[in-house]
Parts: structure tokens; sequence; C-alpha cells
């Protein structure tokens, strides 16, 4: 596991249960189906426009059981006393979204003498819990870790997370996180990671040699507004091979890496996890070591992501860029064929020093957002489900430090499939691609593509 965050592309919060049991909630989703307590989906924003203009007498939330009021409110661009616009209301809406906290958000607007009354109704999920752990590592439907863990992803109702896991099968593992995303008025942020681990070798794939991995490491960072947040981490991991096999810088069989880094990201998606307008940049630097004795080397890596909306369906498009300096050693390098892929050449792995890549889709809705409720309890109500149709294309290159990339390195691919929206922010991509050759290929992927 590489201590620089390198999977800068999506930057949203990995909340709405950490993503830790993704697949358990899908298989329960087809219980959900079948059950005829389908609503439509009505209006999320009920702002009149008679009301644009007045003075808003205040702000009013409900359904916010656990959650505290100005965790919601410190989201808004919307204050008590301002003129109301529906369109800043809108873009509070989306980001009290973003927070991952909510089945639903719905934000109404009323009349009041001669000013107007702001009300958002929430729907709280079950925020912490012991819960089974089944997940798919690097995109593949044959490298998946089970276990067990205990989650708060709205710990004290401050939208803090606290995880403890435990993993067997592929990539076993313990670990321990918190995090922090607002603290005190300065808008800082907090995360730690305490992690031990064994990891599948990139590098000696084939042969099934495990990595040793133990890191700890601590992010503390500044929101700037509502979409910049900068962070400055730093932290310790030691590196060994299961087999004491010489594939480590040191001569001691164990590398141990003492690492600073830096990541700042400009995030203006609408929404983060199923975007449809606005554009997200973010670029990190690494540097890994700081002796000769043990590896020496420093990564750059930055992530573009556009949203340009054509009526109701979204133009997207992605480039992004891994760069290294000095020698890398093996458990370092780039790929594709992991948690980066090529559609088209979605199980080919290619590793390198620096790595290039870019993506184009288009994303047309079919079935517009449905809620479901199973019960009575809010935390069983206003689940979603929608479905969409993707057209996209993809390319990339990997290299080696002391090459230049050439045209032959370049692969590339295509297709279209359908796109699943579902409770907890999960998107489902049922996909077909194909490469250069026109051969053809089958996906079943998580998150959405670009």
């Amino acid at each position: 596991m590489n201590s620089n965050p390198m999977a800068i592309g999506n930057s949203r919060k990995t909340s709405s249960n950490e993503k830790m049991n993704r697949l358990p909630v899908f298989l329960l989703f087809f219980f959900f189906l079948a059950l005829p307590a389908v609503h439509p989906a009505h209006a999320q924003v009920a702002v009149d426009s008679s009301l644009a203009g007045r003075r808003i007498s205040g702000i009013w939330i409900s359904g916010n059981e656990k959650t505290r009021a100005h965790v919601i409110l410190r989201e808004m661009k919307t204050k008590s006393g301002d003129a109301l616009e529906r369109g800043r209301i809108e873009e509070d809406w989306k980001r009290i979204l973003n927070l991952g906290l909510f089945n639903r958000v719905q934000v109404s607007a009323f009349p009041s003498d001669s000013c107007a009354a702001l009300f958002i109704d929430v729907t709280e999920p079950q925020y912490w819990a012991p819960v089974p752990i089944l997940h798919l590592n690097e995109k593949s439907w044959k490298k998946i870790s089970y276990g067990a863990g205990l989650i708060h992803i709205n710990f004290r109702g401050r939208a803090e997370t606290v995880a403890f896991q435990g993993k067997l099968g592929y990539n076993p593992l313990v670990q321990f996180s918190y995090s922090n995303p607002w603290i005190g008025t300065q808008r800082l942020t907090l995360q730690t990671d305490l992690y031990l681990g064994r990891v599948r070798s990139r590098h000696f794939d084939e042969e099934k040699v495990d990595e040793i991995q133990k890191r700890f490491q601590a992010f503390i960072g500044r929101r700037f507004g509502f979409h910049t947040v900068f962070r400055v981490y730093a932290g310790y991991r030691e590196v060994g091979f299961e087999d004491d096999r010489p594939a480590t810088v040191s001569q001691t069989g164990l590398d141990r890496i003492p690492f600073l880094g830096c990541i700042l990201n400009w995030d203006h998606r609408d929404l983060r996890d199923y975007p449809h307008r606005g554009w997200n940049f973010a670029v990190a630097a690494v540097r890994n070591g700081f002796s000769p004795a043990g590896p020496e080397f420093s990564q750059l890596s930055w992530d573009a992501r556009i949203y340009l909306p054509l009526s109701s369906s979204t133009l997207a498009a992605r480039v992004h860029a891994g760069l290294s300096s000095g020698t890398v050693p093996v458990y370092d390098k780039f790929y594709f064929g992991f948690s980066e892929r090529i559609r088209g050449h979605f199980n080919e792995v290619l590793e390198g020093d620096n790595r290039i890549g870019a993506g184009l889709a288009w994303r047309i809705p079919l079935l517009p957002i449905r809620y479901f409720h199973l019960d009575e309890d809010s935390r069983l109500t206003n689940l979603r489900f929608g479905m969409g149709f993707g057209i996209f294309a993809d390319t990339g290159a990997i290299w080696q430090r002391d090459h230049k990339p050439l045209k032959s390195d370049l692969l590339s691919g295509y297709g279209c499939g359908l796109h699943f929206l579902l409770p907890y922010n999960i998107v489902l991509r049922v996909e077909t691609a194909f490469d250069e050759n026109s051969k053809q290929e089958w996906i079943v992927d998580l998150d959405v593509d670009i």
C-alpha cells in the first residue's frame, strides 16, 4: 500500500460507510427492488420564484436527530438575513448532499410576512454499527477481502469518521483511522491512519508474493472557502517481503521510509458521486526517504476533470498523470491494471515510473432518481435508485524513468454501459468495452467512471 495518496482524482469524502461495506449493501438492494414502496422523485429544492429577493428570516433544520445543525449550516453560502436566491440554494443543497451523511436532503421556502423562511429536511441513515466487510481490491472480483469492522461515519454528530477494521482473504490487514473535516473557526482538517497488513505485490503479482507493510500517517489541512483544501502530511512506513527476496532497497531486507507530502484540491463539482457540472483539479507531491541508506525518491501526481451539462446529459473529461524522480522501489511503481485501468484493456497490467492517462465520457440519464421506503424507521427511508447510460473512451501510457514514452506504448479503448445509482451513494457500472482491434470485454465496476 503506497503512502502517497495518488488516487487523488475523486478527492471526495469517502464516507457513506467508507465504502467498506458496499457489496453487502448492494446485495440488500435487490431486496429493496422487489418491494412496492417506490416513490417518484419530487423536487429536492422547492422554492417558488415569487420569493426571489426576499430576506431570509431564518433557516430551520429537521430530521437531524444525530447531526449537529452547524455541520449543515457551515456548508451553506446562504445565511439568515440574505436575499433569497434559488441558484445559491440549489448549490447549498448539493454541498449538504456531498457530506455523504444523508440518504436524502430536501429544501423548501415559504413566505413569512415580507420575508421568507427556509426549511431543510434531512433523512439520516444508521451512522455506526459493527459491519461485515466484503471488499473488492483493485477493481478485481477475484481479489476479495472479507472480515469485520466497527465504523462511525458521523461521530459526535460532527461528520467525523472513526473506523477500525480487520480483513482476511486478499490483502489481509488491521487498520484504525480517524478523520475530522472541520476543526474550529480556522477550518482546519485532521486525518490519521494506523495500518498493519500484507499486500499482494503488484510487481510479482503472478508469483503471489506478499509485501509486509506497516504505516502511520497524519494529515493536517485547511479549507479555503467552499471549494479549496490544502493538506500537508507526514508519516513513517516499513516494507519487506515475506520470502526475503532481494526486492528492497536497503540491504537488511526491510525498507524504513519516512515521508512528507502535500495535496492541493480545487473541487467545484456539483455532486461528487455522480457529477453533472463543474470541475475538479488535484495535485499531490511526496518525498519518500531522506537517507541514502534506504529508498530516496519523489513523486508528483495530478488529476483534472471537467463536467459540461448538455441539457440533461453530461459530457465529462479527465486527464491525469503520475511522475517520479529518483530510483523507485518495486512496491511504489505506477500501474495500469489495478486501481487505475484502461477500459478495453481492463485486465492488462502495465508497470513503470511514470504514467499518463485520459478519458472522455457522455452520460445520459435513463431513469430519474426514485426513493424506496423499507420501513417507517428514518434509517430505512429515502433509499435512492436511478439509472443512466454512458458512452466512453479511455487511453493511457506508462514508461520507465530512463526511457521516453512512444506512440506504441499508448493503449486505448472505448465502449458503453449502464450506470445504476444505488442507496448509500453507491454507483454500479455494467459496461462493454473494445480495444484498438475491436476485441470485446465485459466490465462490472463501482463508482462513477470520470
